[in-house]
Formats: structure tokens, sequence, C-alpha cells
């Protein structure tokens, strides 16, 4: 595939844009390289094919409530969606690549998934072509929250993604003057926005076709059975939720590594999204577990199996208690990922 720009936005780092530059044009050296970022900003020495200059709309709110913000992180959504979408707006290639300055490359097995699943159900896509992201949070945790620090696909479907409104004063502070629907899901978010960065791009791109999702979720913390439906079939029928191993595009913040180094409650992975590929698009479709998944289980298995046997020489309890434990945490890890030992 060589037809391919990518849009490398936000603001330039001495220490990462380099890196993530130069993986650029090792893993995918036919692509056009655009940078898009900031008034004002040196580019010189930087191994690009072209600049977009934006004017920076600054962070609109501080990103959580000051008595939980202890960096004081800005929410920068508006940023994101000015430099992707301009810079998108120059793309003359067929596809796109979405990626921040400060992330790198280090395969690009992102590109073998786009086009690969071809069934869909036909409620709430409104892309062209599925569009190749990394993970997100499982809809009946946070719905409509797909991780935006990656897309691949037709430029076209990344246009229409980003072609959305920026978020108000008013909505990014929203929990300043009005109550969560759910006060229990709300204690996950810690933010004042109304709806978490993530949702807001996602929520108000499928808004163009289907207004009716500002009803569906009334705000961040509205989790019902309605929000997970049309949530799951959302992402089924626009995205193919890669985990970062498959996609092989890596942070370089260190603030950032625990997104692939860890695999925490709430993360959407690429086997949730067979699943309901499985559930919505395709009833036929065999399930594949990636090889590290595999491994992981396959490990469970071995040390299950050694207890045993430690068991049947010994008959000592804490060889029964560890081998009970184990073929608990066995039995929690199949139910989770449907299918597993019986496709």
């Amino acid at each position: 595939m060589k037809d391919i720009t990518v849009v490398v936005q936000g603001a330039v780092s001495a220490d990462f844009t380099p890196i993530c530059l130069k993986s650029i044009r090792k893993y995918l050296p036919t692509a056009h390289i655009l940078l898009s970022t900031w008034d004002g900003t040196d580019v010189s020495g930087l191994d690009i094919d072209e600049v977009i200059f934006n004017k920076d709309p600054g962070a609109i709110a501080p990103m959580f409530d000051s008595n939980k913000n202890i960096h004081n992180n800005p929410n920068n959504i508006n940023r994101q969606i000015v430099s992707t979408l301009n810079g998108l707006k120059a793309v003359k290639t067929k596809y796109a690549l979405k990626i921040r300055t400060d992330f790198e490359i280090k395969h690009a097995g992102f590109l073998k998934y786009f086009d690969k699943y071809n069934k869909y159900s036909n409620d709430y896509q409104v892309f062209e072509k599925r569009v190749i992201s990394v993970m997100g949070d499982k809809p009946d945790i946070r719905s409509f929250f797909v991780y935006d620090f990656l897309f691949f696909g037709l430029t076209k479907d990344l246009l229409n993604l980003f072609d959305i409104p920026l978020m108000t004063k008013e909505d990014a502070e929203w929990f300043y003057t009005h109550k969560p629907i759910n006060d229990e899901k709300y204690l996950l978010t810690q933010g004042l926005f109304k709806y978490i960065p993530e949702q807001h791009i996602w929520m108000n791109c499928l808004a163009k076709k289907y207004p009716e999702v500002f009803s569906i979720m009334k705000d961040c913390s509205d989790v019902n059975p309605e929000s997970v439906r049309v949530g799951e079939l959302s992402f089924v029928n626009n995205f193919v939720c890669l985990d970062f191993n498959q996609y092989g595009v890596y942070p370089l913040k260190d603030s950032l590594q625990w997104l692939y180094t860890q695999d925490r409650w709430h993360m959407f992975h690429f086997i949730d999204w067979q699943t309901l590929y499985k559930k919505y698009c395709d009833e036929k479709y065999k399930i594949k577990l990636p090889f590290v998944n595999r491994l992981k289980l396959e490990k469970k298995i071995a040390k299950f199996k050694g207890h045993r046997e430690k068991f049947k020489n010994k008959k000592k309890l804490k060889f029964a208690l560890q081998c009970a434990y184990d073929c608990l945490r066995i039995f929690v890890h199949t139910m989770t990922h449907s299918y597993l030992f019986f496709k």
C-alpha cells in the first residue's frame, strides 16, 4: 500500500518527534509525511515533506477537577481536533494515518487489517471502510470510547471523524453545574467534561448521521443498556480495534507506557472486538486469539498441571489450594475471552 499520507499532529518535541519521523521513513518508506503543528514552531532539520501551521486554540480547561488534577493537566481536545483536521484537509492520497508527534512506529502491522473484515450489521455505520484504531474502553464501562492516539483508513473517513465541533467551555466544565446521570459511573471518570474527549470525537462524528446518540447517552456517566448496545454497534461497524502489539505503533512518553504494558479491567482489546464482530456481523467468524494471549494462557495451564503433579505426589493442602486458585484463574480467563476453547 503506497498511497498513504502520515499526518503527524501536535506540538513538536525535540526528544520525541525526530524519533517519530525516522520510524515513519523506515517502516512506511513511500509515505508522504505531513506535519500539522502550531504557528511559530521551529521545524528546521525535521525530516518532513510538508508542514501545516495552525493557530493554537489552546487548552479548553483543566483535564480534571482541581482537587484531583494533581499535575494540572490541560484538556487538549480542541488542539487535537484542529491540528488533525487541518492536516487531513491537506492530504491528497487515498489513505491516511493519523499519529501523534510523540509516538513511534516499530512495525506496520496495522496495514494487514485494513479492509480485512467486510461484513457489517448496517446499524450505526458512518465510514465507507473500517478505520484501524488502537483499543478503547469496554462499552459497558465507558460507551463510545475509542482511543484517539492512532487512526488509519480512507482519508475521507478520517476527515469525517475529525470534522466535528470543538468542545465548548460549558461542556468542558459540565459537572461544575450539572449532576451526573449515574454517580457510580462518574466516579470512574473523575473529570469535569460532559463527554470524555475520546467520546466527544466519536459521538459528534456519529451524530452527523445519528443525532439520537446524545439522547441515548446524556453524559459520560450515562451507561445504560441502550448506550452499551449502540456503543458496541458503532465500534464493530466503523473500527477494527487492535492491540498495540498488533498495530506496531507505540507511545514514547513515559506517562503513556502503561497503555501497552498493563492490562487494565476497562480496556477493550482485539479479542473483545472480534467477539462483537461475531455477535453482530458474522456469526460464522472464528475468533482468533493473539499469540501473546495464547502464550499467557498456555503458561497458566502449564502451571496448573505442575500443581496437579505435586498434589498427586505429596497430597499437601497448600498444593490443593494452589491448584484450586489456578483453576479459578483459568476459568475466569476463559469466560472473559469467549469462544477460546470452543472454536
